[in-house]
């Protein structure tokens, strides 16, 4: 069985590095870092919306929450072996595969002349140089990394990914004026969050409504635990979505009109949802779409007019298979309600007062890998 079969009958198994994605809660409580507790939303809310989590890497410090989820089985520690003869070789493969490729090569165009935001700096470097092996560990198995809230703009950044999403994109826009039934699903989470055109999927706000529960760091494995049954539903749903876009026996125009029906049903499953912007990435034939569509994608597609029904036309004819990531930590940064949420959290679980500086914080951070994981050679 090939890996993307063996990601296709584990569906409900997602990939997380355990080190980025539930962080030290004793350090983050002694020196409260809002990257870091969005982070640890991503880890969270993973942690309950998927069937099982397979580990690609474990931190110190979280044990509270690790240790109740690996005794229940949700989590289970996942490691690739090497040849120690190779080691080298082992480890220049990962980088040498194309997402990873293009990444470090703008890791390397950065310039530091007169840093004034050294520490985001070495925070958006740091989080660049660890993704390689967790996009290695995703391609080998077939399964969808979940990304923690640093990498989210380092990811939607990378060339290829923004060749796919640049194609999905195209296709999207030839379906929204072929069908009028599909045009508010099709354009429903645009630009406002200044990320371009990304999906959307409702959800409730698993992540705070799991951690303002806590008072200590003790109770949070059992608080998600309970969570996840209290989400049961909500989560064989979000595994039906996930099995929609995997598949490939369904058409763009198919996934979309299936997926109106799935929305519904999870909107009716939270008492509050909010539309949390999603990535769609192909899970296969990334090179094949790239030298396909590149001279269509060349330029902005809002303005691309007849080109986009041919690459409607080709998605479809291929019926890819795709990967879906919810983004958590997004609505929040740029929703009154949700930096109330973390300004309750932060002060009962970790004892520390949100403040503006903390939010300009999180939302300078995207303007940092702008700069220190540049697009260009400056």
């Amino acid at each position: 069985m090939s890996s993307q079969d063996e990601a296709t009958a584990d569906i409900g198994t997602a990939l997380i590095n355990g080190e980025d994605c539930f962080p030290d809660l004793e350090g983050l409580k002694e020196d409260f870092d809002i990257i870091y507790f969005l982070d640890l939303c991503a880890g969270v809310e993973a942690a309950i919306l998927y069937d099982g989590l397979d580990l690609t890497k474990v931190g110190k410090g979280a044990a509270p929450i690790l240790e109740p989820l690996a005794e229940a089985g949700v989590l289970r520690l996942y490691t690739l072996s090497a040849d120690e003869k190779n080691m080298m070789g082992a480890v220049e493969s990962i980088f040498a595969r194309p997402r990873s490729a293009e990444l470090m090569e703008r890791v390397g165009k950065a310039n530091y002349w007169d840093a004034a935001d050294m520490d985001l700096a070495i925070t958006a470097q740091v989080a660049a140089t660890t993704l390689p092996a967790d996009f290695m560990f995703e391609e080998t198995l077939g399964k969808t990394l979940t990304l923690p809230f640093r990498h989210v703009p380092i990811y939607l950044a990378i060339p290829t990914v923004v060749t796919e999403r640049n194609a999905l994109y195209a296709a999207k826009l030839s379906l929204a004026e072929s069908y009028a039934d599909l045009t508010a699903t099709m354009l429903s989470f645009r630009s406002e969050h200044a990320i371009h055109d990304l999906d959307s999927l409702p959800l409730p706000p698993l992540a705070m409504d799991t951690l303002k529960d806590a008072r200590t760091f003790d109770e949070l494995g059992q608080i998600i635990l309970d969570k996840r049954k209290q989400y049961e539903p909500l989560r064989r749903r979000f595994r039906d979505v996930r099995e929609l876009y995997v598949s490939p026996d369904y058409s763009l125009k198919q996934r979309y009109t299936e997926k109106v029906k799935l929305d519904a049903d999870m909107q009716r499953m939270g008492k509050m949802v909010r539309n949390v912007p999603t990535i769609l990435s192909l899970a296969g034939d990334v090179e094949k779409v790239a030298e396909a569509v590149a001279p269509m994608i060349a330029h902005d597609m809002t303005k691309a007019g007849k080109l986009v029904g041919p690459v409607t036309k080709w998605i479809d004819d291929r019926t890819f298979r795709w990967r879906m990531r919810p983004l958590v930590g997004l609505i929040e940064m740029y929703d009154d309600a949700g930096m109330r949420q973390i300004a309750d959290v932060s002060q009962s679980l970790f004892g520390h007062t949100l403040t503006d500086a903390d939010a300009a914080r999180a939302r300078n951070y995207a303007k940092a890998v702008e700069k220190y994981v540049p697009k260009e050679t400056r």
